[in-house]
C-alpha cells in the first residue's frame, strides 16, 4: 500500500525508485515475519484447505462479491459459507474471472490518461489479498469486515464522482436535485445501518438471522444453541445442537455442548453418551473429558470419573 501511494498520488517511484524501495525494507521484513507466524499458527487449518485451484477461483469470486456488497449493502450475513459443491465451470465463476480480467486490463490501460483508477484497483486488490482465502483459514467464504480497508479507495472515487456531477449540475442549476438525491441515499444507508445493528443485538438474534439467510450452516445452530443454554432454554438449545450435528456429525464440541444441556436437564444417560462421543471424535477435548468425569461421578462410577479427570488435567484443564 505504501508503494501504491508512492506511485499515486505522491509520484515518487519515477524520481527516486531505489530510495523508495530501501525505506520500505523494514516494513517488508515485518510483513514477512508476521506472515510466517500466522501461517505457522494456522498449520492445522491450512492442512484442511481446499485445493489451490479451487481456492483461487473462490478468491476471484470473492473479489467480485465484495464489490457488490460495497455498492449494494443488502442481504448481509455474519457468516458467508463456502458452497457445498464447487464447479469451476459454473457461470458465476467464469463471469467473475472475466470481470476481474476486464477491470485489470482497463485499469492498466488507464495509466496513459491518469494513474488514479489503476492505483485504486491495485489498492482494492492488494488489501483484499490476505483475506480472499488463497491461504484458507476458517470456514467462511467471505466476511463483511474484510471490506473496511479495501472500500476506502472505491469511496474516494465515488466522492470524486459526486464532486464532478455536482460541478456539472451547478452549471445547469441542478444543485437542488443533486442535494436531494444525496440526502435520500444517505438516509437509506442510515436506515440500513440501524437495521443491521439491530441484528447484532444478541447472539440469538444474530444467529437466527444467519439461519434465515443460510439454513445449512452448522456453526450458526451451534452458536445459537450455546446462547439458548446460557439463558437456561435447554430444550431449544438441544434442538439447535441436534441440527448442527445433523449437518456436521464430526464436531466434538457439538456433542459436548449438547451433553451439557442434557446434564442440566438431569438426563444423565444421554449426557454420558454425548460426552463419550465427544472424546471419541477428539481425544484432545479436555472439557469433554472433564464433563465425562463429572457424569461418571454423578452415576457413582468414581474410578471412571478419576480416569477422565486425570485426562482432562493432563490436557491442561485446570
Amino acid at each position: 500500500v505504501l508503494l501504491i501511494l508512492d506511485f499515486y498520488p505522491l509520484k515518487r517511484l519515477t524520481s527516486c525508485f531505489r530510495g523508495v524501495l530501501i525505506e520500505k525494507l523494514p516494513f517488508f521484513a515485518l510483513s514477512v515475519l508476521l506472515a510466517l507466524v500466522t501461517v505457522l499458527a494456522s498449520t492445522e487449518a491450512l492442512s484442511k484447505a481446499l485445493p489451490l485451484i479451487t481456492r483461487s477461483i473462490l478468491a476471484i469470486n470473492a473479489w467480485i462479491f465484495y464489490l457488490g456488497k460495497i455498492a449494494l449493502p443488502f442481504n448481509l450475513a455474519p457468516l458467508y459459507p463456502h458452497p457445498k459443491t464447487i464447479d469451476p465451470l459454473a457461470f458465476k465463476y467464469i463471469a467473475a474471472i472475466i470481470i476481474f480480467s476486464l477491470t485489470a486490463f482497463f485499469s492498466l490501460r488507464s495509466r496513459k490518461s491518469g494513474r488514479l483508477f489503476f492505483a485504486v484497483w491495485l489498492y482494492y486488490t492488494v488489501t483484499l489479498v490476505p483475506v480472499l482465502g488463497i491461504l484458507q483459514v476458517g470456514n467462511q467464504a467471505a466476511a463483511d469486515r474484510y471490506t473496511y480497508l479495501p472500500s476506502i479507495g472505491l469511496f474516494l472515487i465515488a466522492g470524486l464522482g459526486v464532486a464532478i456531477v455536482f460541478k456539472l449540475g451547478s452549471k445547469k442549476k441542478y444543485d437542488f436535485i443533486i442535494i436531494v438525491v444525496l440526502i435520500l441515499i444517505s438516509a437509506l444507508l442510515c436506515l440500513k445501518t440501524i437495521r443491521q445493528t439491530g441484528i447484532w443485538k444478541d447472539s440469538i438474534t444474530l444467529w437466527s438471522h444467519e439461519i434465515k439467510m443460510y439454513s445449512n450452516v452448522d456453526l450458526a445452530y451451534y452458536n445459537r444453541g450455546n446462547a439458548y443454554s446460557s439463558r437456561g432454554d435447554y430444550w431449544l438449545s438441544i434442538e439447535d445442537f441436534n441440527r448442527a450435528i445433523e449437518l456436521n456429525p464430526e464436531k466434538s464440541r457439538f456433542y459436548n455442548n449438547r451433553g451439557n444441556a442434557y446434564y442440566a436437564l438431569d438426563n444423565i444417560d444421554q449426557a454420558l453418551k454425548d460426552f463419550k462421543k465427544a472424546v471419541e471424535l477428539d481425544t484432545k477435548n479436555a472439557e469433554a473429558y472433564y464433563n465425562l468425569g463429572l457424569t461418571h461421578s454423578q452415576l457413582g462410577n468414581m474410578e471412571e470419573a478419576l480416569i477422565n479427570y486425570k485426562k482432562a488435567s493432563a490436557l491442561g484443564l485446570k
